[in-house]
């Protein structure tokens, strides 16, 4: 976590050289050389001359070019996280911060988030063979929309436990099953070309087994962290044995994947009969997944914060199966209107009504 990488900048363009030289790396092999793009584009630099590899960079000149030894440690590495989550132009945050392209990457995230044509258009569903692990689309939650006539805008839902259990089961996903999920489209700052960067190096020859790529592009729940009301194509680890050892002679008892003098094994469900929240209960989403238990308090104090009158809203009943449910997936990743977003087909099937 504190290792220098050599970086090469002009005033256009950044790229760093990464070395993998240790003997506790995880996924790539030993002595692999990278080059990494502003844009967390990464490829392999011993495929091809140096001169190639500049010149597929987009640099034509050496004037102006400069390099630098960074150290990238804890808090680097944090805040490179955040940034590929935001930025299309990460590297530069973080080893020029300044202002102006904080304010850049903050306001280009805050662009996605009300409801546009940008990201009607942008929206992709992976390809159905992708999705065949997924329930069937039989299987659909129920919800109750209420909408804004004005603006077509869906203002919350009100929905029973299994609704709300799936949408906190989103935060279990990792990254890269994500990206797998939504076929390498997650529209997540500089994710998407990391993704497809690693979707296309050669497994053999620059990670540490092959089984790796695999565990990073299409990642597996920890175990136990599947939930029973899921209706995206998950599945999660093998949970791992955990033997109770007795205390003996003045030993503590404890808990030990090792099986020796053990009297049982047993694993342990962090939900809860594969649930994560109680019920039978209704729960009130707003439109930015806000989720509060459902009282007519609550529905009026919502209606009186947005200053939107009663006789301005309707109620509609809506399925989520597995197309919405990738569709809640991606808008809430971009999106403070992430229902509105996602279920933007309510407005192709309840238009607005004209005023007579």
């Amino acid at each position: 976590m504190k290792s220098e990488i050599e970086v090469i900048w002009n005033e256009d363009d950044i790229f760093v050289q990464a070395d993998v030289k240790g003997e506790e790396e995880v996924f790539t092999a030993k002595t692999t050389s990278f080059l990494i793009t502003d844009d967390l584009r990464m490829f392999p630099n011993v495929d091809k001359s140096i001169i190639q590899s500049i010149k597929d960079l987009g640099l034509m000149y050496a004037d102006g070019a400069k390099q630098l030894i960074v150290t990238i440690g804890f808090n680097e590495i944090m805040e490179m996280l955040k940034l590929s989550l935001l930025s299309k132009t990460p590297l530069t945050d973080l080893i020029f911060p300044t202002k102006a392209k904080s304010e850049q990457f903050s306001e280009t995230y805050e662009g996605a988030n009300s409801i546009s044509e940008k990201f009607k258009e942008q929206f992709s569903l992976p390809p159905a063979d992708m999705n065949e692990g997924a329930n069937s689309s039989s299987e659909k939650f129920k919800v109750k929309a209420t909408l804004h006539k004005s603006t077509r805008k869906l203002l919350f839902v009100q929905a029973e436990e299994d609704f709300i259990d799936f949408l906190f089961s989103l935060l279990t996903i990792p990254v890269g099953k994500v990206g797998s999920l939504l076929g390498g489209n997650t529209s997540l700052g500089s994710i998407d070309n990391l993704y497809s960067s690693l979707a296309s190096l050669n497994a053999v020859k620059f990670l540490k087994t092959t089984s790796i790529k695999n565990m990073l592009l299409d990642p597996e729940l920890p175990p136990q962290y599947l939930s029973k009301n899921q209706i995206l194509s998950l599945s999660e680890q093998k949970p791992r044995d955990l033997y109770y050892h007795a205390g003996n002679m003045g030993c503590k008892e404890y808990l030990s994947p090792s099986s020796t003098s053990m009297l049982s094994a047993f694993y342990v469900d962090p939900k809860g009969e594969g649930c994560y929240v109680r019920g039978p209960r209704m729960y009130m989403v707003t439109d930015d997944l806000t989720i509060t238990p459902l009282c007519m308090l609550s529905t009026i104090s919502t209606l009186d914060e947005l200053k939107i009158p009663f006789f301005d809203v309707e109620e509609v009943e809506l399925n989520i199966g597995l197309v919405e449910g990738l569709n809640i997936l991606k808008a809430s990743l971009t999106s403070t209107s992430a229902l509105t977003d996602a279920l933007i087909l309510i407005q192709k099937k309840y238009p607005k009504q004209e005023e007579e």
